[in-house]
């Protein structure tokens, strides 16, 4: 089957090379770039002969038309894209143009997209990772249009494995062989089983890192408590080029005048009441923008949360810590986003410095978009809410909403129904051999998640493209 992939930038593209065959009709390389120099690169073998795409080939005016049968798909297609706000949020995030010039790059990567599908008769699509450019995301989206499968390579909630998602939209989980025997826990699954949910609040693993903060251990300083940090900050202003300057100094300001925002109103001390806690995630990046679904603004979900909550309930929003430890993209909080929400009746904002297990084990649940948090929370025996499409949303204690009536079933069963059953030691293996037997380790040695990922995706793709994995 003529298959189309995106690898993502040069350098995922050469882990995959050698398994490039004649099945393979085209490649989009992830990067703002020509295609002569995609092919200069030497990463492209000589004799492989699909096309080669790039961001530039989506986004570029074409002189080359649609067919006449394609353009009435063009204008659903193109109506059903423009409606979608994500597409506007990664627009303006890659272009910087207004709402307005924004639907003139929309149209013509949905134009390209058609021309590049039919030219290389692509019948399915195969994305390493999900698509997080206006780019990749209305081209992806176009093959669904076009009612062709997009399969997306993605982690699991055990870090060191991956599996397959199909539709954009959806990510149903592409299971394997039902008949393969559930074998013992791996290693790896075992440890965040006694990690997760063994651990005691504030406690540390052997190299002296909060195990509360799951996924954090790459970011510098997450291993402290120093939210704040002028070396950091001035570190950050001195990295890029000397033209981007002005913008890391705006970051900067802003930055510092919304920390001080959120340590004047964020407290220490827990709610007496029951208490549903929401946490932030950092912005921008897929996990919100565009698998938030329709929350990738998530005063949108803390709003809900506010007006859904029990009477007599609380809500807890907690900010990512990435977000005062990375660059801050100015666009992505506003600047009395903090006093907001504690404006609201029944909310406050919580202090980075309480440990997040503790959060958890007091809550009556957990909400997000798709945060790790979320998993750690479920091995705590605690529901979650999750507002968009996270890598655990098939655990039988995750309630995925898109409307504040679903959240307020979702609370119902929270507050009324005992779900004791869907926590138990036995429950909890069961659905990690779920995963294990649903996905893909390459590597169980490696222990940095960035490379488990990648090495992971490229045994997908072998197993792909040699015919040994079959998709549906």
């Amino acid at each position: 089957m003529n298959t189309f992939i995106l690898p993502g930038e040069l350098p995922h593209l050469s882990r995959i090379r050698d398994y490039l065959n004649d099945e393979v009709c085209g490649i989009l390389i992830h990067r703002k770039m020509s295609v002569a120099d995609v092919y200069s690169s030497g990463v492209v073998p000589k004799d492989f002969g699909g096309g080669i795409y790039t961001l530039v080939s989506l986004a570029d005016l074409t002189c080359e038309e649609l067919q006449v049968s394609d353009r009435t798909l063009y204008e659903k297609c193109l109506g059903s894209i423009i409606a979608d706000p994500r597409v506007h949020y990664l627009a303006t995030r890659s272009y910087l143009n207004s709402p307005f010039n924004n639907s003139i790059v929309i149209e013509r990567i949905v134009v390209n997209s058609f021309l590049i599908i039919r030219k290389t008769a692509a019948r399915r699509l195969v994305s390493g990772s999900t698509p997080h450019s206006v780019e990749a995301w209305v081209f992806a989206k176009c093959f669904e249009h076009l009612n062709l499968p997009v399969y997306v390579l993605e982690r699991t909630p055990i870090n060191d494995r991956a599996w397959i998602y199909r539709g954009l939209d959806r990510q149903e989980v592409v299971l394997q062989d039902a008949t393969i025997a559930t074998a013992e826990l791996s290693a790896s699954s075992r440890k965040l089983m006694t990690e997760q949910r063994g651990a005691t609040p504030g406690q540390k693993d052997a190299n002296g890192f909060y195990l509360s903060r799951m996924d954090l251990s790459s970011v510098k300083g997450s291993d402290s408590n120093a939210w704040w940090s002028y070396p950091r900050e001035l570190g950050f202003l001195r990295s890029g080029r000397l033209i981007t300057m002005p913008i890391r100094l705006l970051s900067f300001y802003v930055k510092r005048a919304l920390y001080k925002s959120y340590c004047k109103v964020a407290a220490r001390e827990l709610p007496d009441t029951p208490f549903v806690v929401y946490f932030m995630h950092y912005q921008p990046e897929r996990s919100s923008l565009p698998e938030g679904l329709l929350f990738v603004q998530q005063w949108l979900a803390i709003r809900l949360l506010s007006w859904a909550l029990p009477e007599g309930w609380s809500l807890l929003v907690r900010e990512h810590p990435t977000t005062w430890l990375q660059p801050l993209d100015i666009s992505a909080r506003t600047p009395t986003l903090y006093r907001d929400i504690v404006c609201l009746r029944n909310a406050r904002v919580c202090s980075m410095d309480v440990d997040t297990f503790e959060v958890i084990d007091k809550c009556r649940a957990v909400a997000t978009l798709t945060g790790s948090v979320g998993f750690q929370s479920l091995m705590r025996n605690k529901p979650v809410i999750a507002f968009g499409l996270p890598a655990y949303k098939d655990h039988p204690a995750c309630f995925s909403v898109s409307s504040l009536p679903e959240l307020e079933r979702a609370l119902d069963v929270v507050q009324g129904q005992n779900m004791d059953d869907r926590f138990t030691d036995e429950a909890l293996v069961e659905y990690l051999s779920w995963i294990e037997r649903n996905s893909f380790c390459a590597d169980s040695n490696e222990r940095d998640w960035l490379e488990a990922r990648l090495k992971n995706f490229g045994e997908i793709y072998r197993k792909i493209l040699h015919g040994e994995l079959e998709l549906p």
